[in-house]
Formats: structure tokens, C-alpha cells, sequence
């Protein structure tokens, strides 16, 4: 746990290097997926964009409840600021932990350029300067996308409460998240960074983008399963 002084920062040294982290198993996977698409005539990923919908539509901004939350990270600027997106993912769990005084939070992205910290530690000095004491501040920067966010953050932080924790991301990105959460089997309450629902809606090009990454993550899930691919699924799940 952290102490009194600096945020937990589980970070080791692999996060240093930015080695690609698709591999030759997910480019076969995309293009098992974009087959899929094909052969379906586009129906396969018209549900997807339906799930990336429906979620960021239903997903509460207020929860009851909890004892951790998981800020998911969002790549930075060149000028190491926040972008939108993940200034208000923070906002929105500031106001839990302000609501949760015994809450910790986790922040969950690594680096995505030599030259820039990790999403982690950006968050982690957000909060710190909103008056967040340091001890409740865990960081996971070894984490490139957010399949590697959760499933780092399921090894590095194992739950120790009955509280569950609270999933916070944009109404866009949680239909995705949400899937992926319960594939690697943490136990989770969604909680959407915006308060207006039709934040969904904004941004057509991110629904098709996030559909896209769902439809790939599924069909690599299924895939792995159907065939008994323990590399492909170790990878995934």
C-alpha cells in the first residue's frame, strides 16, 4: 500500500520499453475480425456499435457504495497536458472520492512516447494538486491500451475489501471497457465520466472507432475459446 508520502507507483522497468504490443496472434485476429464483418454484411459490427451505444446511454454518473476507483488513462498531449477525455474521467472520480472519503483511487496508463510520463503519473499529479492525500493515490504505468490497464491493475492490486470498484470512463469508451473488465474477471460498478447521457452521441467517428476495438476483442475472444488457444487467450483474458 502507499505511504503518507507519494502515491503506490507500480511501475517496473518494462514500462520503459514501447515495444509493439498487437504481435502477429492480434493482426491475424483483426483480419479474422474484419472477415467477420464481411461475411456478416456489416451485422456483427452494427451490434457492436449498438452495445457502444446502449451502455454510454444506461451507465450512471453517480454510484453508492464502493471502496476503490479505476480511472482508466487517455493518451496525453506533446505538451504533456490532459486531453478533454481524461481531464473528465478525473473530474468525475475526484467527486467520488470526495463522496468516499475512505476510497482509493487507481490510475491506470503507462507511456505512450519516450519523452512523456505515463498517464499514471499525470493523473496521480492531478489529484495532488485537488487536495487528494497521497496515500490514497495507486498508480499502474506500465499499461499501453486498456486491456493491459486491466489486466495489470488484476495483478498488481488484488481486491482486499467487499467493497466493489467503481469503473470510471467516457460514455464512449465504457461499452468497450466494460467488456474487457468482465473478461479478465474483476467485479465492477460502471460509473460514465460526463453527467449528460447524449455524450455518447458527440463524437460518431469514436462509436465506429470503439465498436471496431470491441468487435476485435470479441471475435479474438471467441476465437481463442472455440479453439483452445491458451497463448492467444492468456493474452486476452
Amino acid at each position: 500500500m502507499a505511504n503518507q508520502q507519494t502515491p503506490t507507483d507500480r511501475t517496473g522497468p518494462e514500462s520503459q520499453a514501447l515495444t509493439p504490443f498487437v504481435g502477429l496472434d492480434g493482426f491475424a485476429i483483426l483480419l479474422l475480425s474484419c472477415l467477420v464483418i464481411l461475411a456478416s454484411f456489416g451485422v456483427t459490427l452494427a451490434a457492436a456499435v449498438g452495445h457502444v451505444i446502449h451502455t454510454g446511454l444506461a451507465t450512471p454518473a453517480e454510484v453508492r457504495g464502493f471502496g476503490r476507483v479505476l480511472v482508466l488513462g487517455y493518451r496525453l498531449r506533446r505538451d504533456r497536458h490532459l486531453q478533454a477525455v481524461y481531464r473528465a474521467r478525473l473530474d468525475r472520480a475526484l467527486l467520488l472520492l470526495r463522496q468516499a472519503p475512505s476510497a482509493s483511487v487507481f490510475l491506470l496508463g503507462g507511456r505512450r512516447r519516450r519523452d512523456l510520463p505515463s498517464e499514471a503519473e499525470v493523473g496521480a499529479a492531478y489529484f495532488d494538486t485537488h487536495g487528494i492525500a497521497p496515500g490514497r493515490i495507486h498508480q499502474e504505468g506500465r499499461s499501453r491500451h486498456t486491456l493491459e490497464n486491466l489486466r495489470h491493475y488484476r495483478v498488481a492490486f488484488p481486491p482486499n475489501d467487499s467493497l466493489p470498484a467503481v469503473l470510471v470512463s467516457n460514455r464512449f469508451h465504457l461499452g468497450r471497457a466494460a467488456v474487457m473488465a468482465q473478461g479478465v474477471g474483476l467485479t465492477f460498478i460502471p460509473c460514465a465520466a460526463e453527467t449528460n447521457w447524449l455524450a455518447v452521441l458527440r463524437r460518431p467517428d469514436r462509436l465506429v472507432t470503439e465498436a471496431l476495438f470491441l468487435h476485435w476483442y470479441v471475435v479474438g475472444r471467441c476465437f481463442s475459446r472455440w479453439t483452445g488457444n491458451r497463448r492467444m487467450l492468456a493474452r486476452i483474458t
